[in-house]
């Protein structure tokens, strides 16, 4: 009988089980909403018009604009973009979003097209995309869109992203 309640748990043996399940289930659930969908689920809206970079040469009308629908429903969550440009000095290398306030060197965020066209387009679907600090940088306005050129390695447009929420 005596081991009958050991194996059963006893009395001191349930309160702690219930106390580790309880505590187990709470870290999941604090991992799960701070790791994913850093805003609450839905469509938001991205736009960002694409200037000429203060250091670009040989492009004084280059332009383009970066379009985007980030719907965030966790693990399912997309990221459909657009990106359009016009006078650059040469091909376009490669595109992506940076996480950042300012015009200086940043983190690439995210890849958009090397040796892109404009027009290009294309969509990512993942838990990245609604990862914690990627939707807060471009929610919050931290976050912007550079194009390179053989010519502006460093960018020759780029442009803060502005989210609306639908």
């Amino acid at each position: 009988m005596g081991q009958a309640a050991k194996t059963s748990g006893g009395s001191q043996g349930g309160p702690r089980s219930l106390r580790f399940l309880a505590s187990v289930a709470c870290a999941g659930a604090i991992a799960l909403t701070g790791g994913i969908a850093a805003a609450a689920p839905g469509v938001h809206v991205l736009t960002s018009p694409l200037k000429r970079t203060a250091s670009a040469i040989h492009a004084p009308h280059a332009t383009g604009r970066f379009t985007a629908k980030l719907a965030l429903s966790g693990k399912s969550s997309s990221l459909s973009w657009r990106l359009t440009f016009g006078h650059l000095s040469g091909a376009a290398r490669r595109a992506g979003i940076y996480f950042g306030r300012s015009a200086k060197p940043s983190q690439l965020a995210l890849l958009l097209c090397s040796d892109c066209s404009s027009g290009a387009s294309s969509y990512y679907r993942g838990s990245y995309v609604a990862s914690r600090r990627f939707v807060r940088a471009v929610l919050r306005g931290r976050a912007y869109v550079v194009i390179e050129t053989r010519r502006n390695p460093k960018g020759e447009v780029r442009g803060r992203i502005k989210a609306k929420a639908t």
